[in-house]
């Protein structure tokens, strides 16, 4: 038998692997591609209102997606307030995310009790205790008692019980007013006989004696008794009987005061005539006698009758008829005072214009100093506020710059000129007419600049260029009283937000001098200015007005203030104080936002205030909450002050 070749063997394994190989790799290369088929999506992460969720799907071959899922932002429900109470606090009207809780709750804390005055239920006696009792005023559930102590026996004043006598003792005693309890007694001792004073029993007369007695006071019983001497004459005085007179002796005589007995008789001696001072009847004149008379003062019977002479003629002053005039005599007099005769007359020479050159603020003139005429008048022929005719110097400074208004009836300041000052204020006269506009000043180097409340109309970038200013007085903010504007309006900016990039830093004070209204946006951004003077005139703050003033350190709001606008001393983080005045009725959203952080907020009327949001009052503002702390929890609510009689 013949043996087979081991190397034919290996060459047919060899070829089957290889066949193997050949077709699985055929297999391979020739298998159609895979296509991923994802499921459903599912939440691995749910979303939150402020955070966003992941979702995820997965192919049968382990492929994995994932996607985002939106946060589903707050969905808001309304809280009704709860008002705060003697235990317990409440809180403003809120809302509340009825998914994750989140609030916008500002608790009120709670109230405390307000106990009223204490009322007695059983009045205190001297046996038994009393008792009192309070309500609290805002919940009359809230009371309080309290024992009122025993009083004390309470002792009246002595009274009598029965009357002491002159021999007898008697008694008086005391008792509580409260239970009439008798308290004490006492004996009152017998007073004894008290004499009263001596009782005319008979009078004594001139010649005979009269009798006087005392008695008791008490029993009447008399006590003594004495004789009363006789009390002699006791004469009067003079008493007349006839009167003297001129011419006739008088009688008078003296009697005793109590019989009437004449006890003495005299003669009075006639008193002579006494005639008065001498009395006109008839003027002299220069023609006839007078008379004269005087009369006795005892008897106007009596009188006595002389002839006064004849005057002399009594010459007068000068008197004049006709007063001489620049061209015309005149003529005057002399007359007798007494008869009017006229004594002397003479002529007044013509006097002659003597004229003096005169001027006022609108004219020169020639006026006769004898008869005021007056001649030549004419206007002034102005140049720097001078008249070159005449002598007349409107006074002012010289030197500075003017154009003559449109129409010619007023004049625009454009600028100093040659004149240098550091304080300087706009004329409000200049050639003998008003200066009502200011136009650009050019280069004014000062530090000080006031335009008065005679000027109307500023022109746009009037001041620019005026980089020393520390100080400006405006009448108002913008072009015109009507045209309200900004601050850097007057430095040539466009809008308010360009205020800090036009206005120089060194502008530190602002001085506002009349007007009823603060613009919107007046002093926004006017970063460098410190101080600000606003006159009392002023109503409303318009919105933004102060808006980011953040070196403002002084102002003081106008005692007439009303309205404080929306955002009005936003971010005015430099101001020390605020004093709200009594008349503002309303403070706008985010008024003092960054401000009332540091500033001492303080108001003059702490009552009736509200908040409110938009029209719809939300609740009344605690009088805790008037403070720099409640306009920032509440600084997106507006603040209205109502009253009973806003």
């Amino acid at each position: 038998m013949k043996k087979e070749n081991p190397n034919y063997v290996f060459v047919i394994l060899f070829a089957g692997i290889l066949c193997c190989l050949i077709i699985i790799v055929t297999g391979l290369f020739n298998e159609t591609p895979h296509i991923h088929s994802y499921g459903e999506w599912t939440v691995s992460v749910n979303a939150t209102c402020t955070a966003d969720g992941v979702c995820e799907r997965f192919c049968d071959c382990g492929s994995r997606q994932q996607s985002s899922v939106a946060a589903y932002g707050h969905e808001y429900v309304s809280v009704v307030e709860k008002p705060a109470d003697c235990n317990e606090s409440g809180y403003i009207a809120y809302e509340e995310c009825k998914r994750c809780g989140y609030d916008t709750v500002v608790e009120i804390p709670s109230l405390g009790h307000d106990f009223g005055e204490w009322t007695t239920i059983k009045p205190a006696s001297c046996t038994e205790q009393g008792e009192q009792f309070r309500v609290c005023l805002r919940d009359a559930s809230h009371r309080e008692t309290r024992v009122i102590d025993m009083l004390e026996h309470d002792a009246s004043e002595w009274k009598l019980e029965r009357a002491a006598t002159c021999t007898d003792d008697g008694t008086e005693y005391r008792e509580c007013t409260f239970c009439s309890a008798r308290l004490e007694t006492r004996a009152v001792p017998a007073v004894g006989h008290i004499s009263t004073g001596w009782i005319v029993a008979k009078s004594a007369t001139c010649t005979d004696e009269g009798e006087e007695y005392r008695e008791c006071t008490f029993c009447s019983a008399r006590l003594e008794t004495r004789a009363v001497p006789a009390v002699g004459h006791i004469s009067t005085d003079w008493i007349v009987a006839k009167p003297a007179t001129c011419t006739d002796e008088g009688e008078e005589y003296r009697e005793c005061t109590f019989c009437s007995v004449r006890l003495e008789t005299c003669t009075l001696p006639a008193a002579g005539h006494d005639f008065g001072q001498w009395q006109q009847i008839t003027a002299p004149s220069c023609s006839a006698f007078g008379e004269e008379t005087r009369v006795c003062s005892r008897d106007g019977a009596h009188r006595e009758i002389r002839k006064v002479d004849k005057t002399e003629h009594i010459p007068s002053d000068w008197i004049t008829e006709r007063l001489p005039d620049c061209e015309a005599d005149g003529t005057r007099r002399v007359e007798c005072t007494l008869c009017s005769e006229e004594l002397a007359r003479e002529r007044i020479p013509a006097l002659g214009h003597v004229f003096e050159k005169l001027y006022d603020e609108v004219v020169h003139y020639l006026l006769c100093t004898v008869c005021n005429d007056v001649k030549d008048r004419s206007e002034h022929v102005w140049g720097d506020n001078a008249c070159t005719v005449c002598p007349y110097d409107a006074g002012g400074i010289k030197g500075l710059e003017w154009s003559l208004g449109s129409d010619g009836s007023y004049y625009v300041f454009c600028g100093t000129g040659s004149v240098k000052a550091d304080v300087f204020e706009v004329p409000a006269v200049h050639n003998g007419k008003a200066v009502t506009a200011v136009g650009t000043f050019g280069g004014f180097e000062g530090s000080t600049l006031i335009i008065p409340q005679t000027i109307t109309r500023i022109e746009k970038a009037a001041l620019y260029g005026c980089k020393n200013l520390c100080s400006l007085t405006v009448p108002f903010i913008g072009a015109d009283r009507g045209n309200q504007s900004h601050l850097g309006y007057f430095f040539g900016a466009d809008s308010a937000t360009d205020n800090d990039k036009w206005i120089p830093p060194s502008l530190t004070t602002v001085v506002i001098s009349e007007g009823t209204y603060l613009p919107d946006g007046a002093f926004k951004y006017c970063t460098f200015v410190n101080k600000i003077i606003l006159p009392d005139s002023v109503e409303a703050l318009g919105d933004e007005g102060f808006y980011g003033c953040v070196s403002l350190a002084n102002i003081a709001l106008p005692s007439g203030l009303k309205i404080i606008g929306s955002a009005a001393f936003w971010n005015c983080s430099a101001l020390e104080s605020i004093f709200i005045p009594a008349g503002v009725r309303e403070i706008g959203t985010f008024a003092f936002f960054g401000t009332a952080d540091s500033a001492d907020v303080s108001f003059s009327e702490k009552t009736d205030w509200f908040l409110y949001d938009g029209d719809k009052k939300i609740s009344e503002i605690p009088e805790n909450y008037l403070s720099g702390e409640g306009l920032k929890v509440y600084n997106k609510y507006t603040w209205k002050r109502i009253t009973d009689g806003a």
